[in-house]
């Protein structure tokens, strides 16, 4: 959720995506080069992360403090290799929003997409399906 990608990964290349399906929806996202057992282990520690981040947490997203609260696991399917997705809301300088984030590995490729609606902050926002599946088939033809 924070600025800077896992300290194990070789590389991260980041993007941003809007929406003409749907105004207002943006969606961040990044792909990051790892060992594999470190990917495996990164996803491993998301997904005790969420499990035990219920309450909420902060971070530091651009220089700006930020808290995130109600940590939800939530259900997504991708053709990767192991995928943790969970919503929860973020909220900093007095605005808060809905957030999905989806973080798929593909063998030592992890992809991470989050997804925000920046004209509507208060409506939940979820990763469109065609985006992951769409990066996922990027990362593999590139592999």
């Amino acid at each position: 959720m924070g600025d800077k990608p896992d300290p194990a990964a070789r590389e991260t290349v980041n993007r941003g995506i809007g929406s003409q399906k749907e105004v207002g929806l943006a969606v961040s996202a990044s792909v990051s080069s790892y060992a594999e057992r470190d990917a495996k282990a990164l996803v491993s520690r998301l997904k005790d992360a969420v499990a035990a981040c219920g309450t909420g947490f902060t971070a530091t997203v651009q220089n700006q403090s930020g808290s995130y609260r109600d940590v939800r696991a939530a259900g997504y399917r991708t053709a990767g290799d192991d995928t943790v997705s969970w919503t929860t809301t973020a909220a900093a300088q007095g605005v808060s929003a809905h957030v999905h984030v989806v973080v798929v590995r593909e063998g030592d490729t992890i992809v991470r997409l989050m997804a925000l609606n920046v004209s509507a902050a208060g409506q939940k926002a979820q990763v469109p399906q065609e985006v992951a599946d769409k990066q996922l088939e990027k990362v593999r033809r590139a592999a």
